[in-house]
């Protein structure tokens, strides 16, 4: 299974030049299983779905003069649950997608989120989704954009460091490491990848598992 985490600026690169349309081909060649994006204008959303021939889920974490904007991920699989769910947030509301489904007859969830900006909104935030996967069966993997750097998950494993990536950056203002992916302790990794494309303010970071 492929998973990609990215977050988009909203269809631009870091001198907010449209990327959109190198976005979406990027994103056709990649051929995940499951894409988790974050700063994502719902406009946006539905040219992936229909450019891309995909299934999707869009949560809206903020509404904006003429469209919404928040989080989305889109799937290749046969879905059995999807949802959105608002955390504790200080200014700009943030939130994260629960997606669960099957592959090869195993339970697999996926929880795609984008945090806050203040260091202890983002504790409280990532508690949060810790309680709230702690009450999930099968395997797990957390991924998004943490807005910080040094991330711990208690009982799960940062796959950048299992594949000694951990220095490789994946925001390019800071040149720091905020997007991660991480694993319950019940999957099995085989791949971590940074692509360095200059799409967006951040770079997309890749897993792979086989299940």
């Amino acid at each position: 299974m492929k998973i990609i985490t990215y977050n988009i600026h909203k269809g631009m690169d870091a001198h907010n030049k449209d990327t959109l349309n190198e976005l979406l081909s990027f994103l056709k060649k990649i051929n995940a299983d499951v894409i988790c994006l974050q700063e994502v204008l719902e406009s946006i959303h539905y040219k992936i779905l229909n450019d891309l021939n995909i299934k999707g889920y869009f949560f809206k974490t903020v509404e904006l003069k003429g469209d919404n904007y928040g989080i989305a991920i889109y799937f290749i699989e046969c879905v059995k649950y999807t949802d959105g769910f608002y955390l504790s947030s200080k200014k700009e509301q943030r939130g994260f997608i629960h997606t669960q489904f099957f592959i090869n007859n195993k339970l697999v969830n996926i929880i795609n989120t984008h945090l806050g900006l203040n260091e202890e909104e983002r504790k409280i935030q990532i508690e949060e989704i810790y309680s709230y996967v702690n009450d999930l069966r099968g395997k797990i993997i957390i991924c998004g954009d943490f807005n910080q750097t040094n991330i711990k998950i208690k009982d799960y494993y940062d796959l950048s460091i299992l594949f000694s990536c951990e220095n490789i950056e994946t925001f390019q203002p800071s040149k720091s490491r905020i997007d991660y992916i991480f694993m319950s302790k019940n999957l099995r990794p085989s791949r971590y990848k940074v692509e360095f494309i200059n799409l967006s303010d951040h770079y997309p970071v890749i897993g792979e598992f086989i299940i």
